[in-house]
């Protein structure tokens, strides 16, 4: 449920304060609109009531809103469908998120538990074979994190999940090359770097 403050005014002197003379004197094919009472819905997105001095914030910075706030009806909420909609899908997300990197976290760790050389220069084909899938689902739905979590919670979370995609990156190399001793370290800090990522979403 979305909740945003908004403004309705119902007054002809609104159109003046917002810069909107002239609206009633469009051509109406010869019924005049002047002295009509005008509507004006002012709605806003991305600012927080907080913010605004028409809801008791006393900050000045927005005097013509304050203004136009004593001859008009305010309301303290709106609600709206779509945007209802779009945070189940945000949701929904979200979950396929934590679902992936579960699922990528743990078949790292079934590769922590191979010890010999010759199963550790597999790895690149078991990484293209296991991994992918995972990766490119949590890729495809990491936006929704944005409006769900804010930019803060995001960078904390797809920093290190990054990190964790290039050593696995840096494990298939090694495995391709043969270069056992780099495989087994690149693995196991990138399980440390997704696991970051994962406590993250979790704790979001």
């Amino acid at each position: 449920m979305s909740a945003r403050p908004f403004l309705l005014a119902v007054c002809s002197s609104a159109l003046a304060c917002l810069g909107l003379s002239g609206c009633g004197d469009e051509d109406t094919g010869g019924a005049s609109l002047r002295g009509a009472r005008s509507l004006v819905l002012v709605t806003l997105d991305t600012t927080n009531a907080g913010a605004l001095d028409l809801y008791g914030k006393n900050r000045g910075v927005t005097p013509r809103l304050a203004a136009l706030g004593g001859e008009a009806q305010v309301f303290d909420a709106a609600r709206s469908a779509a945007l209802e909609q779009a945070g189940d899908q945000h949701d929904a997300d979200i979950a396929v998120l934590r679902s992936s990197l579960g699922s990528l976290i743990e078949k790292v760790r079934a590769l922590e538990t191979v010890e010999s050389d010759e199963g550790q220069l597999t790895f690149h084909r078991r990484i293209d074979e296991e991994f992918m899938e995972d990766i490119d689902t949590f890729v495809e739905a990491r936006e929704s994190m944005i409006p769900r979590l804010g930019m803060q919670r995001y960078a904390d979370i797809m920093s290190p999940f990054a990190n964790g995609e290039r050593l696995l990156n840096r494990a298939w190399s090694a495995s391709a090359d043969g270069h056992v001793d780099e495989v087994q370290s690149c693995v196991a800090t990138a399980r440390l770097e997704l696991e970051k990522a994962a406590e993250q979403l979790a704790n979001a």
